[in-house]
């Protein structure tokens, strides 16, 4: 009489879930750090914008904003960012929101445009955002 078993063994389904979960240990630093160049990214864009409106206000009235309800924090850079405002050094900063988990801070000087990046969860991530061109 013949048997035929049909399924998997017990070591079979070890071996597979040992190599997903290997893969998932390997892919999981990548994707965050991917997912934290996206918010840098995203906080870049907006502060440059914040610059044009505060150097159109600079323009007219002789100083910068310092209300930060005068520049526009909207969509993704609401969701994982606060703004920051100092008219005193004339700098902008994303701040990284505490419920955000992957991010950095990054700040814009209003009158020379360069950025800086502090509180990367990965150190890497902020090198890259230095390299870059702004």
């Amino acid at each position: 009489m013949k048997t035929c078993n049909k399924g998997f063994s017990l070591v079979e389904v070890m071996i597979v879930v040992a190599i997903v979960a290997i893969l998932g240990t390997i892919a999981l630093p990548t994707y965050s750090r991917h997912v934290e160049k996206g918010r840098i990214t995203t906080a870049k864009a907006y502060l440059n914008q914040a610059r044009q409106e505060a150097q159109v206000e600079f323009l007219k009235s002789g100083k910068y904003p310092d209300d930060k309800s005068k520049y526009k924090a909207g969509g993704d850079l609401a969701k994982y960012h606060d703004l920051d405002v100092s008219a005193d050094t004339f700098i902008l900063t994303a701040k990284k929101k505490a419920t955000n988990k992957f991010g950095a801070e990054v700040s814009l000087d209003l009158r020379t445009g360069k950025f800086t990046y502090s509180n990367c969860t990965y150190n890497s991530v902020c090198s890259w955002a230095e390299r870059i061109k702004d």
